[in-house]
């Protein structure tokens, strides 16, 4: 049985009768055969077609109607070998075309999903938290973009800060649930939203134990669990949490800074000088690391040392209203009344409550003064 497109020789042969007949040639090697035009012909095909014939017969039209049959077969062979050919170069050429198109588009697809990556990285980092681990950030694109929006909405919101962004972003992460049952991303945003929209610790905490069991080398959930403790004013398990996360991140600094505020609000201000200084010496322009240090020096009644982490915390930010009443309070235990004063009103300026009640009004008197 031949395959399709096998093509062969064809030649005359006599039966006993006396009558020529067409058999096909031989296949071996040895038949002496030559390719012309993709076609299998045997050398001098034509005129040896010619001389059969007429041998046969012994009639010279009839060999000349075979030899005219056998050039119209040769050319019919030629004919169709060529239209596959040119078939199978347009077929290769729109499967080429096809590929570059998938290419592109995989390509395109995989240029977004990065993009929606670096967005929920670089929303956490702004926040002075960690990266997702690469071996924990989802890459379907359906998953991603969702995560990327709520990110998004929680940006520049805080623990307990209700804004309607954050209640979006708890509605909208709420019904992607089913979605994402093996996804530590979407269940530490549940967890921030929730913490944010000011749920209790437990919920909070149910969260990101849920995102810390799918991603053990990630540090933000244990952050997140401090965090819950934090507002709670759980102090003893927030450290814990604090402490776990530093055992995974050792330069993350949000852990470490409230683990100073909790020593801090229990009046351990050694401990808390001792978390700010190893803070500092990684993240040398902290927000409010150098005011928070200040106020532990200042519980210690070192004046010079509080008074200068102040300043720097104003020349930081000038609109650090806490930092202008910390220096304003410092100046004035060290006798600068007047410039303890003017920082006072500085923080009166940018709506501070103390600098408000501290500050003279004008008519020279202290707001609340008798």
């Amino acid at each position: 049985m031949l395959g399709a497109g096998t093509l062969v020789a064809l030649v005359r042969v006599k039966d006993s009768s006396g009558r020529s007949r067409t058999e096909r040639g031989p296949d071996s090697e040895d038949s002496n055969d030559i390719r012309k035009g993709g076609v299998m012909t045997t050398e001098n095909e034509d005129n040896k077609g010619a001389n059969e014939a007429t041998e046969s017969t012994g009639n010279p039209s009839s060999g000349a109607k075979d030899s005219k049959a056998k050039a119209n077969f040769k050319t019919a062979m030629i004919w169709i070998g060529g239209f596959f050919a040119v078939g199978s170069s347009i077929a290769g050429f729109f499967a080429d075309g096809m590929s570059a198109v998938k290419e592109i588009a995989q390509e395109e697809v995989s240029q977004e999903v990065v993009s929606l990556q670096a967005s929920i990285n670089s929303q956490l980092e702004g926040h002075g938290d960690v990266a997702v681990p690469v071996d924990c950030m989802p890459s379907d694109e359906a998953i991603l973009r969702p995560l990327s929006d709520a990110a998004g909405l929680l940006a520049g919101g805080k623990a307990g800060s209700k804004r309607p962004q954050d209640a979006d972003a708890l509605k909208g992460l709420s019904a992607q649930v089913e979605s994402n049952p093996e996804n530590p991303v979407f269940w530490s945003l549940l967890a921030k939203a929730h913490l944010f929209n000011g749920s209790e610790a437990q919920e909070v905490v149910k969260y990101a134990k849920i995102s810390e069991s799918q991603c053990e080398a990630w540090a933000y959930p244990q952050n997140l669990i401090g965090n819950a403790n934090l507002v709670s004013e759980q102090y003893v398990d927030a450290e814990v949490a604090y402490r776990s996360a530093l055992t995974k991140a050792a330069d993350y600094a949000a852990p470490r800074f409230n683990i100073a505020l909790i020593s801090l609000k229990q009046q351990k201000y050694d401990a808390a000088i001792g978390q700010l200084d190893a803070l500092l010496e990684k993240h040398a322009h902290h927000k409010n690391a150098h005011l928070l240090r200040a106020q532990a020096h200042l519980g210690l009644g070192n004046l010079e040392k509080a008074g200068a982490d102040a300043k720097g915390a104003i020349e930081r930010d000038d609109n650090n209203a806490n930092a202008h009443v910390l220096y304003g309070q410092v100046l004035h235990k060290q006798g600068s009344t007047e410039e303890g004063m003017k920082s006072l009103c500085r923080a009166k300026a940018l709506g501070h409550p103390a600098g408000a009640k501290l500050c003279p009004d004008e008519a020279g008197t202290e707001e609340g003064a008798p």
